[in-house]
């Protein structure tokens, strides 16, 4: 299975807050360490994951370049470009804030599930959720 998945099950899952997913959501990853299932990220996550790094709102394990190069070589991950395909598709969530519309046009134009527990994404669009 292929999923994209929402900056906070990103951090979530990279830090020592795991128990914060949902449980079909923290299958997934599980799985997808083991190289068993892909997750995509998008680019504009790797911008927040750097930005909340930046504020002191989180701490990973290893340096933000270290997280960068070695989900890059994981085979359960894999990054996605921001690409224009992705940002027309983006206008059509234009109640969410910025980073949110990017990550939902993501998975809509990769036709995969979306890892989130974000409640407007999953009351407001019919993009497939994966969570609890």
């Amino acid at each position: 299975m292929q999923y994209v998945a929402d900056s906070h099950a990103v951090v979530w899952a990279l830090t020592n807050e795991k128990r914060r997913l949902g449980a079909r959501a923290r299958k997934v990853f599980e799985a997808a360490d083991q190289g068993k299932a892909l997750i995509y990220l998008s680019a504009v996550t790797l911008l927040e994951l750097d930005w909340l790094e930046a504020a002191g709102k989180v701490r990973f394990k290893e340096s933000f370049e270290d997280l960068v190069r070695r989900l890059s070589v994981a085979p359960g991950y894999q990054f996605v470009p921001l690409t224009m395909e992705i940002i027309l598709l983006s206008r059509r969530f234009r109640d969410l804030d910025p980073v949110d519309r990017l990550i939902v046009a993501t998975a809509e134009d990769l036709e995969c599930s979306l890892i989130t527990a974000d409640a407007t994404i999953q009351a407001k669009h019919p993009v497939p959720i994966v969570w609890d």
